[in-house]
């Protein structure tokens, strides 16, 4: 690739396995009506917000620190 630096690049690059579309993500596109003219960038915002949603931590504590959603 000429740009490794693109969010195309560095998506493709994590390596964490299988990744699948959930319900958002598939109603959003929908929504995109996708075709040859929709940016790359709209349809890399839709995954990219699907990858947060699979890896957000639910709330935990221990002792008296905790986490909340990210």
């Amino acid at each position: 690739m000429k740009n490794q630096n693109s969010r195309a690049y560095n998506f493709l690059k994590r390596g964490c396995g299988d990744r699948t579309a959930d319900a958002t993500l598939v109603s959003a596109l929908t929504a995109l009506a996708v075709d040859g003219s929709t940016p790359l960038n709209d349809i890399l915002d839709l995954v990219r917000e699907c990858e947060i949603r699979n890896r957000a931590v639910g709330t935990a504590s221990i002792g008296y620190a905790t986490s909340t959603l990210n």
